[in-house]
């Protein structure tokens, strides 16, 4: 299982790697516009989602708009040492920098740690996701944990068309995502985490 999930994240890399990045801000820009429709995302008080890094679906504008709108906008803090995720809340672009991974993370000054049980929907990035929510992430469980956390939130997986698999293998851990939303659908799963 393990073998295959390591082949799989690194054949997803390349395929998401091939998605221009022209086709991936057009993608992107698609997915937003379905995201803002959401009735959860238009009633949300806070709204945690990931800042985009390397290929992944951008998120920036998706945060301005969140800004824009007055809802508050966590950002995830990774904490290697526990393999955690920590909520934190962010005012600005400026206080980010590049974090664990690579990934822009609020800088210390600038960490504001919320309660998980204030947040109303998580976006959440992956490399592939298939129809009956399996996902499959970069190989560290974050994510997996942070659920088993925040069982009141709403969760959101983007993704592009690309991304969308047969089957995702999965193991006992491994949490399903209800809502996939691609540059092409919804992909409403019916599983509850």
């Amino acid at each position: 299982m393990k073998v295959r999930k390591r082949t799989l994240r690194q054949e997803m890399l390349l395929q998401r790697m091939k998605v221009s990045k022209q086709s991936r801000v057009k993608k992107s820009a698609v997915i937003l516009e379905r995201l803002k429709a959401l009735e959860e995302i238009q009633q949300a008080k806070r709204v945690m989602v990931y800042v985009n890094f390397q290929d992944e679906v951008e998120t920036k504008d998706f945060i301005q708009y969140l800004w824009d709108k007055n809802i508050e906008v966590i950002v995830p803090l990774s904490d290697p040492k526990s393999r955690e995720l920590h909520p934190s809340l962010l005012y600005s672009f400026e206080e980010l920098a590049p974090g664990n991974f690579g990934v822009l993370e609020p800088i210390k000054q600038a960490i504001r740690i919320v309660d998980v049980d204030t947040l109303d929907v998580i976006i959440v990035p992956g490399l592939a996701f298939d129809r009956h929510g399996g996902r499959i992430g970069y190989g560290a469980g974050y994510y997996d944990r942070f659920f088993e956390r925040t069982p009141n939130a709403t969760i959101i997986a983007v993704a592009f068309d690309e991304q969308i698999i047969s089957e995702v293998p999965m193991e006992n851990h491994d949490k399903r995502i209800p809502l996939i939303i691609t540059d092409q659908e919804f992909i409403e799963t019916k599983f509850v985490l």
